[in-house]
């Protein structure tokens, strides 16, 4: 037998009683969990994923089922006006966000819009957002700020990206796509 004092023995059953706590309250960041039925190991799904990215240009053409759809925004065509799209699985809630970039990254453009979506959002498993490329060379989307990208678009016509990056609010995991088209 050990032979404790009353002020050791007490200070090790705090510590042993603390430890079982701290243990049972960790939990693993593996992509499984536990199904308690039938002890089986199921994969969960993933916590964000774009399904699909659509563009409708000022022209009305989308990049829906053509592999060259030829995409232009001109501010003389429908007032400038085209609209954004998608369609996303979730788990939790996600930010949506829209870029102009002179290269299929994110990080090198600028954005044009931003939501946050899901369940207690306007957006859900689908979203859209509904912009406006003007003469000066500016783009606005729904409530954001007129954003100015003559630096990029002059002379015109020039090809740039519209970006839709997704991003998952919890992990900060992110998924893109993107549409090349023609600023004029």
């Amino acid at each position: 037998m050990h032979n404790f004092k009353p002020l050791q023995a007490w200070i090790f059953g705090c510590g042993l009683v603390g430890s079982l706590f701290a243990l049972t309250a960790c939990r693993t960041t593996s992509d499984t969990y536990v199904d308690y039925q039938d002890r089986r190991l199921t994969p969960v799904q993933p916590r964000l994923d774009l399904k699909h990215f659509d563009l409708v240009d000022t022209q009305g053409r989308t990049s829906i089922g053509s592999s060259d759809p030829d995409l232009r925004l001109d501010p003389r065509n429908n007032f400038g006006d085209f609209t954004l799209s998608w369609d996303a699985n979730f788990s939790d809630d996600y930010r949506a966000t829209f870029y102009v970039s002179p290269t299929i990254f994110a990080s090198d453009g600028r954005q044009i819009a931003y939501n946050y979506c899901g369940y207690r959002h306007n957006c859900g498993f689908t979203g859209s957002a509904f912009c406006t490329y003007r003469a000066d060379y500016s783009v606005s989307c729904a409530s954001n700020a007129s954003v100015d990208l003559a630096g990029w678009i002059t002379p015109s016509p020039r090809k740039l990206f519209l970006i839709l990056e997704l991003c998952d609010t919890r992990s900060l995991s992110c998924q893109q796509d993107f549409h090349e088209v023609t600023f004029y």
